[in-house]
């Protein structure tokens, strides 16, 4: 008998927010759930918020846009006194041309935000530049967005509602550190006062490329731009290997500012993975080449209508599941598969992903020999050089010297490419 409850392991590191889509809980709430799988799971199973379901994310990640216009009856019932929500800004829809923005949306979405722990500020993200829908053209365009949006928010906002993140973009070092010089001074009390932006988040295409992350921490710093209890969070990134290196970040912080400060980062990956491509993410595999958590198709087949064989993945969502579950319409009614088995599939998904990163962060506090047997040899010097450059007297000296080292996981996120050198222009 499997158990009726699943918690993953605890562990002090960095914290993933499962990017909650709205399509998850609709499509339980529209089905029998216990009908469908034989007693053997529930809808309350499913529930990943309130601490009655099999897993309880302990930090989600929830977009604005989908809180404003869906009201998540999942996100609607948490527990706030088990899990920790942060509300992206939903500027990648507006620049994009998906949702429309005016003054009175974008109050709803600040009201909206008000009603959680953190939320980065409504951003013009880099990375909508190369869609041909993209209302912003340019980086400068980018940026002169953000900081209007920060301004709007600073002017509008209920302090101590909720924490807010200004939010640093770029396609280079140069635009990343550029971009963090013009907009710093929304963060500032002695210009804002309780309506200065409390935090930061990272985003564009340099967020996962260490050099330029670390060489914008000493400057945030340094500038007491870092405050106790901060929220820094990485938007768009899910890889184990990035939790190590963000679990570093939080380590040396909490050594040298406060012992509260909280990095978070999140992906949607797992939802969309069995949304869009109906694929199950296994276990994850380690060698000295990596991390690699397998994504794979799942069978989809009017032959599998009312099988009772098992899932070809494990975990404790798929343990109790068949493919009689996933495959669901004969002949004549439509794909074979319905809404509710794209939502049992991720949440598989979610616990493989939550798993998976609580497993690198448990492995990278081993005595280092064990630690080696579990994790890259360079991902562990990579982590070890981050708490070295945050404890350093000489910080961006170490930076230079060993920029190749910290840009050794730029790969493992999409849109993390450099392709633009040149300046903001301001």
């Amino acid at each position: 008998m499997v158990a009726r409850t699943y918690q993953p392991p605890s562990h002090d590191g960095a914290r993933y927010r499962a990017a909650i889509q709205p399509w998850y809980s609709q499509a339980i709430g529209r089905h029998d759930v216990s009908a469908r799988t034989g007693q053997r799971l529930s809808a309350a199973d499913l529930d990943l918020l309130n601490g009655g379901g099999l897993l309880t994310l302990d930090h989600f990640l929830q977009s604005a846009f989908c809180g404003v216009k869906n009201r998540d009856p999942m996100v609607g019932r948490r527990d706030a006194t088990l899990t920790s929500g942060l509300i992206d800004s939903g500027g990648y829809q507006i620049s994009t041309g998906a949702e429309e923005c005016s003054e009175a949306i974008m109050y709803e979405l600040l009201r909206y935000c008000e009603q959680f722990d953190a939320a980065p500020i409504l951003d013009g993200p880099t990375s909508s530049i190369q869609n041909p829908k993209s209302k912003l053209k340019t980086a400068r365009e980018c940026f002169d967005f953000t900081l209007a949006n920060g301004k709007y928010a600073i002017s509008n906002r209920r302090p101590g509602r909720t924490r807010l993140l200004n939010v640093i973009q770029g396609l280079s070092r140069a635009q990343a550190l550029g971009w963090y010089e013009n907009i710093k001074f929304l963060n500032d009390p002695r210009r804002f006062g309780d309506y200065a932006l409390e935090d930061w988040a990272f985003a564009g295409a340099t967020r996962t490329h260490f050099s330029i992350v670390l060489n914008l921490l000493v400057r945030m710093r340094d500038e007491k731009l870092i405050k106790p209890g901060a929220f820094l969070h990485f938007l768009g990134v899910g890889s184990p290997e990035i939790a190590c290196a963000l679990t570093a970040i939080q380590d040396a912080l909490r050594a040298t500012i406060d012992a509260n400060i909280l990095v978070s980062f999140d992906t949607a990956t797992p939802f969309l993975l069995a949304g869009r491509y109906k694929r199950a993410l296994r276990e994850p595999t380690r060698s000295q080449n990596g991390i690699t958590v397998q994504a794979v198709p799942m069978p989809e087949c009017r032959s599998f209508v009312g099988s009772h064989q098992p899932w070809p993945v494990s975990s404790p969502f798929a343990d109790r599941l068949t493919l009689g579950d996933l495959n669901v319409r004969p002949a004549g009614q439509g794909a074979v598969w319905d809404d509710l088995s794209h939502a049992l599939l991720a949440a598989h998904n979610v616990w493989i992903q939550t798993d998976a990163v609580a497993a690198a962060v448990n492995a990278l506090r081993l005595p280092l020999r064990q630690a080696r047997q579990h994790l890259p040899i360079l991902l562990i010097d990579l982590t070890d050089f981050i708490r070295e450059v945050l404890v350093s007297e000489r910080p961006m000296t170490l930076i230079r010297q060993q920029h190749m080292l910290l840009d050794s996981l730029a790969h493992k996120s999409r849109n993390t490419s450099l392709t633009d050198d040149r300046s903001l222009g301001l």
